[in-house]
C-alpha cells in the first residue's frame, strides 16, 4: 500500500504536457554565431547550447552589462530560454520541463522561432535541432498536445486513477 500512495502523484501526472511551437522564417546559414547567457545553469540550457555546436554553430557569451549593440556585433542570432524543472511532466522516470525558448535575429529584431509549452527532453532538443538546421516541419511534429490525455483507468485507489491505458 505505501508503494502505491508514493507512486500516486508520478502515475497522475504522467499524461500532462503541451508543446507550442512557432517557426517564423529561416536562419541564415551563412552566419551561425549566437548570443547565450552565461548564467543559465539548467542541463536543459547546456544540452540546447551542444545542439547548437553540434550544428555548426559559435556560441559567444551575452555580456550582459553591455547594450544589445554589443550583442550586434559578435552574433547574428541570440538565444533566449527560461526553463524550469517541472514534476509534473512525467518522462519516464526522470520529470520533464517547463520552458519558453526564442531564437531572436539581432540584425533584424524579429524572431526567428519559438518554443514554450511542459515536455520532456529528448521532444525538446529534437524540435530544437530541426528548427536550428531549417529542418522543421510542423506537419511531421505535433505542435501542441492536449494538457490532458484520455484515460481509461487500470487501477485506482480512492477514486484517483493510478494507471491509464
Amino acid at each position: 500500500m505505501k508503494k502505491e500512495i508514493l507512486l500516486l502523484p508520478l502515475l497522475l501526472t504522467a499524461c500532462a504536457y503541451e508543446q507550442n511551437i512557432y517557426s517564423y522564417k529561416n536562419i541564415d546559414i551563412h552566419n551561425k554565431t549566437v548570443a547565450i547567457s552565461a548564467t543559465n545553469l539548467s542541463k536543459m540550457h547546456q544540452e540546447l547550447k551542444q545542439a547548437l555546436i553540434k550544428s555548426g554553430y559559435k556560441l559567444y557569451v551575452k555580456n550582459e552589462n553591455k547594450d544589445i549593440g554589443y550583442s550586434r556585433q559578435t552574433s547574428r542570432y541570440e538565444l533566449s530560454d527560461n526553463i524550469q524543472d517541472d514534476p509534473a511532466v512525467a518522462c519516464g522516470l526522470m520529470a520533464g520541463y517547463h520552458y519558453a525558448i526564442s531564437f531572436i535575429d539581432l540584425k533584424t529584431s524579429e524572431e526567428v522561432f519559438s518554443m514554450q509549452g511542459r515536455g520532456c527532453p529528448d521532444e525538446i532538443l529534437e524540435n530544437f535541432t530541426a528548427l536550428i538546421k531549417n529542418n522543421y516541419n510542423s506537419s511531421a511534429h505535433t505542435e501542441t498536445l492536449p494538457a490532458e490525455q484520455p484515460c481509461v483507468s487500470k487501477y485506482s485507489i480512492g477514486g484517483f486513477n493510478l494507471w491509464c491505458e
